[in-house]
């Protein structure tokens, strides 16, 4: 009696398993999710118009720095975002992008055209970044900068003498008047070494 209990027990066990896990069900696993189910939320979308083009970034936080020629999209976590697309086939103005992998975080990093300039921002819960031509410089500006870059010359000093006379001082030398004016400092031309007076018959 004892036996028969015993294997019903065991029946009712195993029908109250099969009905709680049926048979080929894939165990239920709480393993950390893989890199690539914790990215599939960090999208990019590409947008091409006839004055600029467009790069989205989806899914996770991020913020955008340019530095010179480079812009630098820093996620808030670490990812693998497909960046297939700016690398193969990039939009007009974008060079090529490169992921970047630091601290627990992912950054894409965007190298624009030499003429390219690149505004960036967020909106609609989306990080952007615009890139398009640079403006043709403006001529006045171009020589506003070429002027400012040519050295200026140490202001002259002040020939006239204290007082504002000039005295002069005339004697006969060689059958020649020799007239000498004392100026405080060199005038015009004049060396600093030699007064360069002046001769007269």
């Amino acid at each position: 009696m004892r036996l028969r209990q015993a294997l019903r027990s065991g029946v009712a066990a195993i029908s109250i398993a099969s009905v709680v896990a049926p048979a080929g069900a894939a165990p239920t696993s709480h393993a950390a999710p893989s890199a690539a189910a914790k990215t599939t939320d960090i999208q990019i979308h590409v947008g091409q118009a006839a004055t600029f083009s467009r790069v989205e970034f989806r899914g996770a936080g991020a913020s955008a720095q340019r530095s010179g020629q480079t812009v630098t999209v820093s996620f808030n976590r670490d990812g693998d975002p497909d960046i297939a697309r700016l690398r193969t086939s990039p939009p007009r103005w974008i060079k090529t992008a490169e992921a970047r992998h630091s601290g627990g975080r992912v950054q894409v990093v965007l190298t624009i055209a030499d003429n390219a300039d690149a505004k960036v921002g967020a909106a609609d819960g989306a990080t952007y970044v615009n890139v398009f031509e640079k403006p043709p410089p403006d001529p006045k500006a171009v020589e506003a900068a070429r002027l400012a870059a040519i050295p200026k010359e140490a202001p002259r000093p002040d020939p006239v003498p204290f007082g504002g006379v000039v005295r002069m001082d005339a004697r006969l030398a060689h059958s020649q008047v020799l007239l000498t004016f004392s100026w405080a400092n060199p005038a015009g031309a004049a060396d600093a070494t030699d007064p360069a007076p002046l001769l007269r018959r």
